[in-house]
């Protein structure tokens, strides 16, 4: 298990590192943490939030700015294959004291919604694995885990528990 003294960036490079991921589409990209300690060759980025360039920690080459289940249309047109797709949605459902996540997710759309649509989007484009960051654990009937990391991190009083689960396409269902 890794703990609050690992960033979370460098599980992320040693997952993407282990599937020799050159060319990424992050469904939920934000300002770009997760490729601290590893820029893949391409890197798109999918995120309904556009930030200013000095926010992001690393920009990406593409950014789509909607979210994950109306960008289809514009990665065909981009023609491109990539290697995983990476995704990271907000962690509750229900958000305590937070009225603007309420916002976000009748926008935006909720966790669940977010992590089905983005296996569906890298089902449809072929992508042949996916690296999922979330509170819990999900199977997915088409998707076989080939890795996980469990992840802490304490501080203060401040305490979550976490996954990383890198995913393959299944051959049955046309993976590799």
């Amino acid at each position: 298990m890794a703990s609050s003294r690992v960033d979370t960036a460098m599980i992320v490079a040693d997952m993407l590192q282990s599937i020799s991921a050159k060319w990424v589409l992050d469904c939920t990209y934000g300002v770009g943490r997760f490729y601290k300690f590893y820029r893949p060759k391409i890197l798109v980025g999918i995120d309904p939030h556009i930030y200013p360039d000095d926010q992001y920690i690393v920009k990406p080459d593409i950014l789509i700015p909607r979210p994950v289940w109306s960008a289809k249309k514009i990665l065909e047109a981009l023609n491109m294959k990539f290697d995983v797709a990476v995704v990271d949605p907000p962690f509750r459902e229900r958000p305590r004291g937070y009225d603007k996540r309420l916002y976000y997710y009748n926008l935006f759309g909720s966790p669940e919604l977010i992590i089905e649509k983005s296996f569906e989007l890298a089902k449809n484009l072929g992508i042949p694995h996916l690296l999922l960051h979330f509170h819990t654990t999900k199977n997915h009937e088409e998707w076989t885990p080939i890795k996980t990391v469990e992840y802490e991190y304490k501080q203060g009083y401040l305490q979550t528990h976490s996954y990383f689960i890198l995913y393959e396409f299944r051959k049955e269902f046309g993976g590799p």
